[in-house]
């Protein structure tokens, strides 16, 4: 599971800039997609930065379960 940092590291917005640049398209600013990226992160548990990405430029597109970490 990739953490935090890894998460928003400069390689792994390199490596997916298409869908980067999208949702740079879609924020108001880079700091409003910053703000949003690691709220997403701070809640819930993403696979990888490509589905981070995704969520936010399509979040009906997913559904959000809970289950409590025990």
């Amino acid at each position: 599971m990739p953490t935090k940092r890894s998460l928003l590291s400069e390689y792994d917005i390199r490596r997916s800039d298409g869908l980067y640049q999208a949702c740079r398209k879609k924020a108001v600013s880079k700091r409003y997609l910053g703000e949003r990226l690691r709220g997403i992160i701070n809640l819930l548990v993403v696979p990888s930065w490509e589905f981070l990405l995704d969520l936010f430029l399509h979040p009906d597109a997913y559904t959000v379960t809970t289950e409590k970490i025990a």
